[in-house]
């Protein structure tokens, strides 16, 4: 049943993979990764309740470790690469470019920092992790981005330093 719990994790992460690229071509980049987080869960309990019934609590809870583990190194380990480097950003828009290539000047009105920052914080007000009036911003829901910073907590709640 040990190896069952590994491959049935490693399926429904890639029912994840398959959900999120169909997804990514069906909506606006800043919504991104709040659609990514639905599909986690309408997947996972999806197949909770069909995997459940042959398992029982114990497995599921294995089940579960297994396909979080596999979606949260995918997130982090590649999109969230991706996404998160201008190098790696750069390289992609150019590589996506073809053989026309993109100018320096281009490049450097994509990626001046007003244009950066003004599409981060676009998508963290869309996804509604900040709320902004008149200019100042405060953080609005639990933070997806900081998932990272929410888990290292949890580390060292669990683990104190001596």
């Amino acid at each position: 049943m040990d190896s069952q719990l590994v491959i049935m994790g490693f399926v429904s992460f890639c029912f994840f993979c398959l959900a999120s690229a169909i997804l990514f071509r069906m909506t606006e980049r800043e919504a991104a990764v709040v659609w990514m987080l639905r599909a986690f869960i309408v997947i996972g309990i999806g197949h909770a309740l069909y995997l459940g019934q042959y398992w029982g609590l114990e497995g599921l809870l294995w089940w579960a470790s297994f396909y979080g583990l596999f979606t949260l190194l995918f997130v982090f380990g590649i999109f969230g690469v991706v996404e998160a480097s201008l190098s790696l950003r750069i390289l992609s828009e150019i590589a996506g470019s073809g053989k026309k290539g993109i100018t320096r000047r281009d490049m450097m009105v994509q990626y001046s920092r007003q244009h950066i920052v003004k599409r981060r914080v676009d998508r963290l007000l869309f996804s509604g992790e900040l709320v902004g009036s008149r200019g100042i911003y405060r953080l609005g829901k639990m933070s997806y981005y900081r998932v990272r910073e929410y888990f290292l907590d949890f580390l060292r709640w669990l683990f104190p330093a001596r």
